[in-house]
């Protein structure tokens, strides 16, 4: 890891426990989204995609656990917490170093999407005794064209026609694209009529 690498994620370990300390009294339970607080959680995700391939998966692992125990109001972590946990937040875990994409689409701004999908989501996070929970990877943030709303599916087509893209990333890329359509990924005209709606009905002004 870089030394510059190393101070942005320790910057980024400061700012997640300040704003979560405001944000303290939030929980699984409450009505209100902690959004500022998973904000956080996702730009600490982010902010590792560029270091150690090898250690990225458990570093967000024990991110989104940390957060879950502290402030999520989760008195387990088993497996099935964590992919619960995901499914129901991942639309918030957007990053700000990524102009707000969700945290599953900034990893393939670097080499961090293959520790987050094959290694993290579709092998430690599954259980072995019930391997038809899984994480839903249709995440959806507003940074499609004109702001438009865009799944990680319709993101990785971006990402395969950028130029200056090597062959070795982008077939690393297809066997990503490959995994995650086997669990249900979707382009965001494919996903059901009415999520498309409330998605659309919610897009920011």
């Amino acid at each position: 890891m870089t030394k510059s690498k190393a101070v942005i994620i320790f910057l980024c370990n400061v700012l997640l426990g300040f704003v979560l300390a405001v944000n303290a009294n939030a929980t699984e339970s409450d009505s209100k989204i902690d959004i500022e607080g998973l904000k956080s959680l996702a730009q600490r995700s982010c902010a590792s995609y560029g270091a150690d391939g090898s250690k990225i998966a458990s570093w967000i692992k024990e991110y989104i656990i940390d957060y879950m125990k502290s402030y999520a109001g989760y008195k387990t972590t088993h497996k099935r917490d964590i992919v619960h946990f995901i499914n129901q937040n991942k639309d918030y875990m957007t990053c700000s170093s990524s102009n707000g994409r969700n945290f599953m689409m900034a990893a393939f701004e670097d080499r961090g999407f293959n520790q987050l999908f094959n290694q993290l989501f579709y092998e430690m996070l599954v259980n072995e005794d019930d391997d038809s929970y899984l994480v839903d990877p249709n995440a959806v943030s507003y940074t499609g064209t004109g702001g438009q709303p865009e799944t990680v599916l319709d993101y990785i087509q971006t990402v395969k026609n950028e130029p200056g893209r090597t062959q070795g990333y982008l077939e690393q890329v297809a066997e990503v694209e490959e995994l995650i359509i086997s669990v249900g990924a979707k382009r965001f005209h494919q996903l059901p009529k009415a999520t498309q709606q409330r998605y659309l009905d919610n897009k920011p002004k």
